[in-house]
């Protein structure tokens, strides 16, 4: 078999494993509801679901950029899919802090599985990476699109624990087939050796600290508003259907975003794509955060989401393009600092939420980080910083 059409095939597998990992990343933001009223908890109680997933996800991110270049990515991605089976099936089981530890559990798994497709992505697609790494995420959007879609259905007929077990048979399902697939795949990311004078540099690089800033911020923002998002229209007072579609607006418009990428990008730059994503952004969460009326904050929700939507794979290509070839040894911290933005901005929505009483309130967080994203790029949309240049020239 060819190289392309091998890896049309691979690509296949990825796209449904991403499709199931867009399920599982974004279930606590619909779930949050029942998981409060399940336990009785406080917002600031409720936003510990996602700090628990996400530092757990820092850690499987720590764990693929170690297991993945010696075991190889097969192992990687069986092994996050048996994690989020285990973590799916426990989440209802037991007190809440044993549902945090299932949280935790199945956060691991999406820290060693979402950098290994990823990187995955951009190494069989190298000369078309932005587009590719859009497609790809596109995939995880319509899992986060059929999440509420599906739960809100079970819980019309008051079925809920049937979509977690229905989603563990799945990912149990799959774990096999992408040991399979990728057990002989040469190794994710692996890149020749780096001067270490020239990667230091990188590190204390302004582009390095601007995009590590980045990765941070997008995905704390893209968590706090998709997950909080169910929560702030329920209390506004919408029927049960209009406030669990709430987050299903928001990846809808999200994933068609990610679709249209790639023709966008044919006329525009990446930086300048981004730019204008964050400002739709912006303007989307600003208006969720002040329209009361349903329909409203369902057209701002999707909006937000069309601004998000090409943001990060923009960001992932931009380390695999301008930190080249170090991106594989700097891929690791920038996941890991995704994975934080995502452990601690919802929680921080959560706790402005109590000590103010105002959800409103605590969406504000996400709204500020989406400023500080936008300055952020207009900052990495000048000429590489000098000792980015410098590193380069190293180069043989």
């Amino acid at each position: 078999m060819s190289t392309s059409h091998a890896n049309t095939s691979r690509s296949a597998v990825l796209s449904i494993a991403f499709v199931l990992t867009g399920i599982v990343n974004t279930m606590l933001g619909p779930l949050l509801p029942m998981l409060s009223r399940h336990w009785g908890l406080a917002d600031a109680q409720g936003g510990e679901f996602f700090t628990a997933q996400f530092l757990a996800s820092i850690l499987g991110v720590l764990a693929s950029s170690l297991l993945t270049p010696r075991l190889g990515p097969g192992f990687s991605l069986a092994a996050a899919f048996l994690l989020m089976a285990g973590g799916t099936a426990t989440l209802m089981m037991g007190s809440w802090r044993q549902g945090l530890a299932a949280a935790a559990c199945f956060g691991f798994g999406l820290g060693l599985d979402t950098p290994t497709v990823n990187l995955l992505i951009s190494e069989m697609y190298p000369q078309r990476r932005a587009a590719a790494l859009n497609l790809i995420n596109m995939a995880w959007g319509v899992g986060a699109i059929l999440c509420p879609v599906v739960l809100m259905w079970k819980t019309v007929a008051g079925q809920e624990i049937q979509f977690l077990r229905g989603l563990v048979l799945a990912l149990l399902a799959l774990s096999p087939v992408l040991w399979i697939v990728f057990r002989e795949y040469g190794r994710a990311g692996e890149s020749e050796a780096a001067p270490e004078g020239a990667l230091r540099r990188h590190w204390m690089g302004r582009d390095f600290a601007l995009l590590a800033a980045t990765f941070f911020l997008y995905v704390g923002c893209e968590t706090s508003l998709a997950g909080w998002s169910a929560s702030h229209a329920r209390r506004i007072g919408g029927e049960a259907g209009a406030w669990l579609l709430m987050p299903s607006l928001f990846w809808l418009l999200l994933i068609a975003g990610r679709g249209c990428a790639p023709v966008f990008l044919r006329w525009l730059t990446e930086m300048l794509l981004a730019r204008t994503g964050l400002l739709l952004a912006i303007a989307g969460t600003a208006a969720f955060i002040w329209f009361r009326e349903p329909v409203a904050m369902g057209a701002a929700a999707a909006l937000a989401g069309l601004g998000f939507s090409c943001v990060f794979p923009i960001a992932i290509s931009v380390l695999s393009s301008r930190f080249s070839p170090f991106a594989a040894q700097l891929a690791g911290p920038m996941f890991a600092l995704a994975s934080l933005g995502g452990a601690m901005l919802p929680w921080l929505v959560g706790l402005v939420s109590t000590r103010s009483v105002s959800l409103r309130a605590g969406l504000l967080v996400p709204l500020a980080g989406c400023i500080a994203m936008l300055a952020c790029n207009l900052l990495l949309s000048r000429a590489p910083s000098r000792d980015l240049l410098e590193s380069d020239r190293l180069q043989p």
